[in-house]
């Protein structure tokens, strides 16, 4: 399964913050780092992907975004995480997600037209709503405005006997990456 994902450049002191969160609440922390999920666990070729992740990077510009703040997502039953969600960014990198879903490439039969595409940066994954209520507005109490720049794409895929994300290319973004 092959994920297209945008790692941003983050200050120091805020990048730290959200390591010091994810080590303790997500299980993802140690294999990749804090990102935005463009596309979910497609089952694709892995060299459509590549090539998909190309054509769109020279398609799309760098993003400045700024995240404020946490949010719950819960669907009423199982885990919940906790999110942040960029204030500023939002639609561009919607966009971004939009043109790897485009109707002709690999990606286009995977997009889960069900689910509404919220980009955002896994804080958290907990048992419980409460759990991750409780990390939320922590979190929020410290009212961070968190300056986060996207400038690439990059396709990777889990590695199951590590769960280490194997990253495959990355690709700089604009029409002269």
């Amino acid at each position: 399964m092959l994920y297209v994902i945008g790692v941003p450049r983050i200050g120091d002191l805020d990048a730290a913050a959200i390591a010091g969160v994810r080590i303790q609440h997500d299980p993802q922390a140690s294999s990749v780092p804090a990102h935005v999920t463009l596309v979910f666990a497609a089952p694709v070729d892995a060299n459509a992907a590549v090539e998909a992740a190309r054509h769109a990077a020279l398609a799309v510009q760098p993003i400045d975004a700024c995240f404020r703040r946490a949010m719950v997502w819960w669907t009423g039953q199982g885990r919940a995480w906790v999110y942040l969600v960029p204030d500023e960014g939002f639609s561009a990198l919607s966009a971004w997600h939009d043109s790897l879903y485009g109707a002709d490439g690999p990606f286009a039969r995977y997009r889960c037209w069900n689910i509404p595409f919220v980009p955002h940066m896994t804080l958290a994954a907990t048992d419980t709503v409460d759990a991750a209520r409780a990390i939320a507005d922590q979190w929020n109490a410290s009212r961070r405005d968190i300056a986060a720049r996207f400038e690439s794409l990059t396709v990777g895929e889990p590695v199951s006997s590590t769960g280490e994300f194997r990253v495959m290319e990355s690709f700089r973004v604009g029409p002269n990456p």
